[in-house]
């Protein structure tokens, strides 16, 4: 590991420079930069967590103070439960028979729901009465 490390290190510190974080991505064989990839990536994520931290919160708030140990709550539960399990190809599969095949094209709204639904909190357990 430390050998892979040594080498990716001394090999690619020479094409390290200002313009990798400052210019888009051009063609194939053409000099540019990574700032497109990385803005995408950033949103994906922004907009990924905005998606999770909402439903998470509204979702464990309403199982907290208001579910119970009613039926409706145990089938929330469940689910939550499923999505914490479910691997990520299966998640990726899913948004894209969802919101890509229908559309035609890929995009970064999509990819950020699929990472909303791999980042639910986990469910509160219901509260426990003697």
């Amino acid at each position: 590991m430390a050998l892979i490390l040594y080498s990716l290190v001394v090999q690619g510190i020479g094409g390290m420079n200002l313009a990798i974080f400052t210019k888009s991505t051009p063609a194939a064989g053409s000099p540019g930069g990574l700032l497109n990839a990385i803005i995408g990536s950033i949103m994906m994520c922004v907009v990924g967590m905005i998606i999770a931290s909402t439903i998470g919160i509204l979702a464990g708030t309403w199982l907290a103070e208001y579910a119970g140990e009613s039926r409706y709550g145990a089938v929330v539960r469940f689910l939550n439960d499923v999505l914490l399990s479910a691997p990520s190809i299966l998640i990726g599969l899913f948004v894209y028979e969802m919101l890509v095949f229908p559309f035609k094209t890929f995009s970064g709204f999509a990819g950020g729901v699929a990472l909303a639904m791999l980042a639910p909190p986990s469910s509160p357990e219901p509260p426990r009465t003697c």
